[in-house]
């Protein structure tokens, strides 16, 4: 996978960042028959890999994403979705309203990290 170009036209390497994701909701975020990991690779074009074992002492699994920074930017955030999705059905229901606030926050979140992600590369 090639990065895109920054600012001289010059490509930028891919980025790889690993994420830790609680192992009860990779479930979810892998989907019936790899459906949703599927679809979120083609949605975003990065690369997503979810460990199949838990981390040492943990519950939690490593999710490994890599692309361009947009690439991973749109990534996280349709994982946050997968695993907002996930709390918001088992643990808390919320209105909608709520449920679309708490998106915007960690949308937020996300566009923070991609302009952290631009000026280290930069």
């Amino acid at each position: 996978m090639q990065g895109a170009p920054n600012g001289s036209g010059i490509p930028r390497p891919p980025i790889t960042l690993r994420l830790i994701v609680p192992a009860s909701q990779c479930g979810s975020l892998i989907g019936k028959g790899g459906s949703k990991i599927k679809e979120i690779r083609e949605v975003t074009g990065a690369s997503i890999q979810v460990a199949s074992e838990m981390l040492p002492n943990s519950t939690e699994r490593a999710v490994t994403i890599s692309g361009t920074s947009e690439a991973i930017t749109q990534c996280i955030y349709h994982i946050c979705c997968v695993m907002l999705e996930v709390r918001r059905d088992v643990f808390f229901p919320l209105s909608e309203s709520v449920y679309a606030f708490v998106i915007c926050i960690e949308l937020r979140r996300v566009v923070h990290l991609n302009r952290t992600v631009d000026v280290l590369l930069s």
